[in-house]
């Protein structure tokens, strides 16, 4: 039989009922007292907050209690939250900056402040350490605030010195090292070396977004030019087709050429194509309109204006225009110097780019060959005409600046001297009023070349077009520059100038159809050749004028279409 002590084993039970107990009220009180202190900690800390947006700017305040309400509208608790927020506020070595330690701990919460993940958040954060970098192993202490807060940072240290009862030495407040929580600008956003300039000009994506980019302020760009310059590339498009047919290049190809010739030239409607040489002219007003306009807007708003020993304003005039220019033409050269090299048979040595690039490249490359017989890519002569006359334009340019009546004279001169030496060409070396391919009659030398060489791509005879450009933009700027002095112009006027400019283009590009029916009017046909061209350009700076000063009405509408915008950035190659 087996005696049981009751007494002894209720001992031991009560024994272990008291000991449960005790532990459960250790473990409540020790809950308590850890709740209390956090308690405490949490509302010093809220005595702190409040004291700190105190001291800050209203702006700078606003933004800090928007990042603790952020936070705290996060999974965790306003307690958490806040706790959390004056985590990022510590102290330590500097030697642990090298390490995974409680320094990156606090820049990951205060990163978690900002909220940031895929979109950028609108409560970016910024932390910041200092310490003593002469001292080894210095005091490093750390604070968060508002990226937006930057300036105020000292305030949010102070605070913090004041709360820990410290004083940072002078020497740990001069470096101070912040990381924001998103960078200022994106890599994208970041200004791009001259070397990723130059990769990206080959970029599709970019191209095909600056070709169709809008100008900014619509008032300040002469937005009819985009049509015009677009309509005028089409013109010269469909003329050199048609010629080619008449110097024979395409006669090969086609079987009823002298039908097909005759019916061209003998047609008077066909003279906007057998005249198609003053679309050229358009281009040299838009040029001159642009350089001038371009400079007379910059010219107004320089306090110290440029005059003839301004050497570093006219290196950036001229460097300006050779950057845009030269990449493409150097590049054109190079290629075709290089495929004309690739043809395994030889060719006529006169129109070979082999041989005669190989000769006068350095015509070309210092964009002079028009001054001379531009045996190398002779196509290209417009662009060495139109530099030689942006490189001679601040002669016009700074006189229209300071004296307008001395500009408009000097311009008026050098227009008629331009025509009175086209006359004279004409004259002594029996020349026809412009290059004739269709029809050229006995008494005109039919050399072709001759004339293309002699007076076509002169400078000095296609000059006329170009100040009429020059007089024209600086105008425009003058008129933009007092718009409330000038008076609008009566609807008389308008009306007197819209006949004039469509009675003197049509007579410039339909006034040659006596040449090509052999009518023997060498008077008419020397001044005709003299001025046609300018009186051209004058219809076409007429137009121009009256789009941009709000008399086009629907013409207007239609050249300044967006449509064209795109289309006219591409001609700018094609030249």
């Amino acid at each position: 039989m087996i005696v049981v002590d009751r007494n002894k084993d209720g001992y031991q039970q009560a024994n272990m009922q008291l000991s449960i107990e005790i532990s459960a009220m250790v473990l409540i009180i020790v809950e308590l007292v850890i709740a209390i202190s956090q308690a405490d900690d949490i509302l010093a800390k809220r005595d702190i907050e409040e004291e700190l947006i105190s001291s800050l700017s209203p702006r700078c305040s606003r933004h800090l209690m928007k990042v603790n309400s952020a936070y705290q509208n996060s999974s965790l608790t306003p307690s958490s939250a806040l706790k959390e927020f004056y985590t990022t506020f510590g102290h330590g070595k500097s030697d642990e900056f090298f390490t995974d330690s409680r320094f990156k701990f606090r820049m990951l919460l205060c990163f978690k402040l900002a909220g940031e993940h895929f979109l950028a958040s609108k409560t970016p954060t910024t932390f910041c350490y200092r310490y003593d970098p002469k001292q080894y192993r210095s005091a490093a202490h750390t604070v968060c605030f508002p990226m937006l807060c930057s300036k105020e940072q000292d305030k949010f240290w102070n605070i913090y010195e004041k709360t820990l009862g410290i004083e940072l030495p002078e020497n740990s407040r001069s470096v101070s090292t912040c990381i924001n929580s998103r960078r200022q600008k994106q890599w994208w956003q970041e200004s791009r070396t001259i070397s990723e300039k130059i990769f990206l000009a080959f970029s599709a994506k970019q191209n095909v977004r600056m070709i169709f980019k809008a100008p900014k302020n619509r008032s300040k760009v002469i937005t009819c030019m985009f049509g015009i310059r677009f309509l005028t590339m089409i013109w010269i498009v469909i003329g050199h087709t048609f010629a080619f047919v008449a110097l024979g290049i395409f006669q090969p190809y086609i079987e009823n050429v002298d039908e097909y010739y005759h019916d061209i030239a003998d047609n008077f409607a066909n003279q906007w194509i057998t005249n198609f040489f003053l679309s050229v002219d358009v281009f040299f007003v838009l040029g001159g309109t642009v350089n001038a306009y371009g400079f007379f807007q910059q010219y107004k708003q320089m306090n110290a204006q440029p005059t003839w020993t301004s050497l570093k304003f006219w290196l950036n005039f001229y460097v300006h225009r050779i950057i845009r220019l030269w990449p493409a033409y150097c590049w054109t050269l190079i290629v075709v110097y290089f495929f004309s090299s690739l043809i395994d048979r030889e060719l006529w040595p006169e129109i070979d780019h082999n041989v005669q690039c190989s000769k006068y490249w350095w015509q070309n490359l210092l964009l002079v060959a028009s001054l001379f017989e531009h045996r190398c890519m002779r196509w290209a002569w417009y662009i060495s005409t139109e530099f030689i006359f942006y490189l001679f334009s601040p002669v016009f340019l700074l006189a229209l600046a300071r004296n307008q009546n001395r500009g408009y004279l000097l311009s008026i001169f050098c227009i008629a001297l331009s025509n009175a030496g086209r006359a004279y060409v004409m004259f002594v070396y029996n020349m026809p009023p412009t290059q004739l391919g269709w029809n050229t009659p006995p008494i005109y030398n039919s050399n072709y070349i001759e004339q293309y060489v002699m007076m076509y791509i002169k400078p000095q005879y296609r000059a006329a077009p170009y100040i009429i450009g020059l007089l024209l933009g600086y105008h425009l700027v003058k008129i933009q520059a007092n718009e409330l002095y000038y008076k609008r112009h009566s609807a008389t006027f308008v009306a007197c100038g819209w006949i004039l400019a469509i009675f003197s283009a049509f007579i410039s590009v339909y006034g040659l159809y006596p040449v090509l029916i052999n009518l023997k009017w060498e008077f008419y046909y020397l001044i005709y050749g003299a001025f046609h061209r300018t009186t051209f350009a004058v219809a076409t700076a007429w137009l121009i004028y009256a789009c941009h000063s709000g008399y086009g009405s629907f013409v207007n509408t239609f050249l300044s279409s967006k449509l064209f915008l795109p289309l006219s950035a591409l001609c700018y190659t094609v030249r």
